[in-house]
């Protein structure tokens, strides 16, 4: 054993409808949340982290998962590490190191973080760590004596399992390499199980490229709070305060934040003294709702429960209090720099319904149900969002998401829809301009709602997984992973005067200097002549070119060659308009 080195921890994610094992935070036995040192590098603990500069040291071992993808499933794994680095506002920072030469183990204790594939069915870490079959991935911490500070992780991935690459790829049933190692890699940072059904952090999922790919703002929130910049805090605030039954401190309720747009910013549960914290949020006005966790119950009853959510054996919400009613959302304003309170007293009782299932396809006749999120598309007319209501037998019921930009058909109530359940379901249509993120469904029936918290994403037309501002369809074409330097929008990677924010405007390939699609924007004819404009790259030489008819005559030269400043040229052909011309424009040499 390192010297300083303390117990470990195992954190998984499973197969759909199996039990667990947020960015709600994982807990030391100090009752602190476990994190990183990014302050300072502690020789003492020997923590896999670059002395200097602090980054997490990473080792992929080289086996991968298939003889035939390799380097694609290393480069998924080296693109999920990417994005949780690429939070604003953070510490957080990783470096690859390695590889490891296919290990058959893993040491939480060997000086490294190493991220490997192993079967299932085992047991692992020197045979004290059970890896069932029906888990996708397992991460495993080491932490401080005093069980606070993370000084090394491991990462494994079931090798009895179907693996794939391809964003683009319908592998419903085949597991996202991506995806599961980005929510891995946030028990590696020290986060617990989400409560929110579309967050990456989410206890389960149900496979293919599912709401594990791209970080949800809930894992953004709980980055910023554990591991944000001096700089970054000064941006951001922070809503806290108490959950109380009768005056008592309650434990699991759960806490969740919405932006003006409906979607969730931030989501956790309250602590045994009934306290909450939400930070890194974005200065404005949020809506903040408390509801119960579902009770710890079988079978088609839940859709998360206290103990979906810790990771670590503590179990710390095993108990959570489940008997009250959901409260009234209460408005709240977040300024930078600032902590606002908010408390909230709930009301006993049992909840007349609850959600327990959502329907997964999008049509009237689908009846296929899970614990998962549904995804809706933008601009996409009628796609039915249905939920399971057991014990509702009146058919007066609404159905709503939380926010704007979404219409809504009459709702229908099918009894008796699905192993006893009653499906409540409605067409929807998402306006294309409608701000992607996670909404909550509320199922209103006899003045009682029902809420899945964060259970529907409304996809974004231009993904942005690393936070970059170009659209990650774009780099993942060209780029691998998609996630590289050279990628970025200012990046000129072929050297031709085009950053990639343009090839990408002009649908010309980044990695070939000799694709450049760039055309002319404007040809406006005034008294003075006709204005010519096109798009340029900085210091690149251009010659203007005119005809007058558009075949059979020679292009002519209109004025001297002109090298551009900024990002296009303009010229005045100060000739008579009263002649009908075409113009092209000639990069030169």
């Amino acid at each position: 054993m390192r010297p300083g080195a303390g117990p470990w921890l195992a954190a998984a994610l499973w197969l759909a409808g199996q039990p667990v094992g947020a960015a709600v935070s994982q807990f030391a036995g100090n009752g602190q949340p476990l994190r990183w040192n990014f302050e300072f590098f502690d020789f003492g603990l020997a923590p896999v982290q670059n002395p200097t500069s602090l980054a997490i040291q990473y080792t992929l071992a080289s086996e991968a998962w298939s003889t035939t993808n390799r380097v694609a499933e290393l480069n998924a794994i080296r693109s999920a590490f990417a994005q949780w680095q690429a939070v604003p506002g953070t510490r957080v920072k990783f470096e690859e190191v390695g590889p490891a030469s296919n290990p058959t183990d893993v040491d939480p204790l060997d000086g490294r973080n190493v991220v490997v594939w192993l079967a299932g069915n085992r047991f692992v870490n020197g045979g004290t760590t059970f890896f069932p079959a029906s888990a996708r991935a397992i991460t495993i911490l080491s932490t401080s004596d005093s069980d606070e500070i993370i000084a090394e992780a491991d990462l494994v991935l079931n090798r009895s399992l179907n693996w794939f690459t391809d964003f683009d790829a319908l592998r419903a049933n085949d597991h996202f390499i991506e995806g599961i190692a980005l929510h891995e890699i946030g028990h590696l940072l020290g986060l617990n199980h989400a409560v929110l059904g579309g967050a990456t952090m989410f206890w389960t999922n149900p496979g293919g490229v599912d709401h594990t790919a791209g970080l949800s703002a809930d894992e953004v929130s709980g980055l910023r709070t554990r591991y944000g910049t001096p700089a970054g805090a000064a941006t951001v605030g922070q809503v806290s305060g108490l959950v109380t039954l009768n005056g008592a401190a309650v434990l699991g309720a759960v806490v969740t934040l919405e932006d003006a747009q409906g979607n969730v910013s931030a989501s956790t549960v309250t602590l045994a003294h009934g306290s909450f914290s939400l930070g890194g949020l974005l200065p404005g006005t949020y809506s903040l709702r408390v509801t119960p966790l579902d009770p710890p119950t079988s079978g088609d009853t839940y859709l998360v429960r206290g103990s979906e959510l810790d990771v670590t054996a503590r179990a710390t919400w095993n108990n959570a209090a489940t008997a009250f009613l959901p409260a009234t959302n209460v408005t709240v304003t977040v300024a930078a720099n600032a902590v606002t309170t908010r408390n909230v007293a709930v009301t006993a009782g049992t909840p007349a319904f609850r959600i327990v299932e959502l329907r997964q396809g999008l049509t009237s006749t689908a009846r296929a149900s899970g614990d998962f999120c549904v995804a809706l598309s933008p601009g996409a007319a009628e796609q039915w969002l249905g939920v399971y209501v057991p014990g509702l037998t009146t058919t007066n019921v609404t159905l709503r998401l939380t926010g704007g930009g979404v219409s809504y058909g009459p709702a229908e109530v099918v009894l008796n829809a699905l192993r006893g359940m009653t499906l409540v379901q409605v067409p929807v249509t998402v306006a294309r301009d409608a701000q992607a993120g996670l909404r909550s469904v509320a199922v209103t029936a006899n003045g009682f709602t029902a809420w899945a918290n964060g259970f529907v994403e409304l996809k974004p037309l231009n993904p942005d997984f690393n936070f970059d501002g170009l659209d990650d369809r774009f780099q993942r074409r060209y780029f691998a992973p998609f996630t590289l330097p050279q990628a970025g929008p200012e990046q000129d990677p072929d050297g031709d005067g085009f950053v990639n924010r343009r090839e990408a405007s002009m649908g010309s390939d980044p990695t070939k200097a000799t694709s450049v699609n760039w055309r002319i924007t404007s040809v406006k004819l005034t008294a003075q002549g006709t204005t010519v404009i096109w798009e340029g790259a900085p210091g690149r030489k251009y010659q203007v070119y005119s005809r007058e008819n558009i075949a059979g005559a020679t292009w002519q030269a209109v004025g001297t060659a002109l090298t551009v400043a900024g990002e296009s040229g303009q010229l005045l052909d100060a000739r008579p308009t009263e002649q009908l011309r075409f113009y092209q424009v000639r990069d030169l040499p």
